[in-house]
């Protein structure tokens, strides 16, 4: 057996070989390394930013949720600069100035910040389609034009309705649309929609328009029926001195004077400063019982409580 030469240079590029070898798995390994490190960094890095950005909406809902509205209104500012489309921050912005309106107490600062939530509110239908956030919008602008007055009526009840039609059927709502309903003079349909929310939950001022609206139907049974279990089940004041005093109103209309008395005494058990409800006394003592004296007595209360009682001045 015979063994061949292997000459030193030939050894010498073997172990070069096996050196070139080892730096490039190295180098592979290096970048391997790297690579995984980028992607670990860069996935931590958007799971940080995912947990940055959740942490700073939760602290929006718990402003919101505190009532720090302008503070708020300040950092939506800023959120909508960069992302002026953005739903959810037009509609924290919008909420708060209307909130910040429904509690301001002087009409022109009332009326810029129902002017400012308006215009941030009117954008997200154009960029956000879902029901669930549509009907609260929907609503805010509906109560918005109903706050606004007569001339706005009609864009309240369209608002309203566009907020049922979003599932968004709740008391409240159907409440501020009953009332819109009976302003214009749509009574019948006004309580076709209150009625409804009767069926949602009981309510007493809902109870006392849907008897007045009877009322200016001429259903006075239905509104006799009405103002009188809101005169029972009311814990209200205003509510129940209401229902008493438009019930006393209808008997008097049917000529049923005794009753009315008694309608108009309770009333004033209720608030001694009715003037109304002293001048309709005084009408049945004068056209009833014919009694100048008590009638002239209920006519001069009616003028210390409202001096500019017209009706009860020409009586005296």
């Amino acid at each position: 057996m015979s063994y061949g030469y292997q000459p030193y240079v030939g050894r010498k590029n073997a172990r070069k070989h096996y050196i070139h070898l080892f730096f490039n798995a190295l180098l592979i390994v290096i970048l391997l390394s790297l690579i995984i490190w980028g992607i670990t960094f860069c996935i931590r890095h958007v799971k940080n930013d995912k947990q940055e950005k959740l942490a700073i909406k939760e602290s929006y809902s718990v402003l919101y949720a505190n009532k720090n509205y302008l503070e708020l209104i300040e950092k939506m500012d800023t959120e909508l600069r960069n992302n002026p489309l953005q739903p959810e921050f037009l509609v924290y912005r919008g909420f708060s100035y209307y909130l910040l309106g429904e509690a301001e107490h002087d009409s022109s600062k009332r009326s810029v910040y129902f002017s400012l939530a308006l215009t941030d509110l009117r954008k997200v239908p154009i960029v956000y389609s879902a029901n669930d956030l549509l009907g609260n919008v929907y609503f805010c602008i509906g109560k918005i034009y109903y706050y606004y007055g007569k001339g706005y009526y009609n864009q309240s009840i369209e608002y309203l309705n566009r907020a049922i039609k979003c599932g968004n059927e709740r008391i409240d709502l159907l409440y501020v649309l009953g009332l819109v309903y009976s302003y214009i003079g749509e009574y019948e349909k006004a309580n076709q929609i209150l009625l409804r929310s009767q069926d949602l939950e009981k309510n007493d001022l809902v109870l006392l328009s849907i008897g007045i609206n009877y009322y200016r139907m001429g259903k006075m049974d239905d509104a006799i029926k009405y103002l009188q279990e809101t005169a029972e089940v009311s814990t209200e004041r205003k509510n129940k001195e209401k229902a008493l005093f438009t019930l006393g109103t209808i008997c008097f209309e049917q000529s049923k004077y005794e009753k009315a008395l008694y309608y108009y005494d309770k009333t004033i058990e209720l608030n001694e400063n009715n003037a109304e409800a002293y001048f309709q006394r005084g009408e049945i003592y004068y056209l009833y019982y014919r009694d100048n004296i008590k009638a002239r007595a209920q006519w001069r209360k009616t003028i210390e409580i409202d001096p500019g009682h017209l009706k009860a001045g020409k009586r005296l």
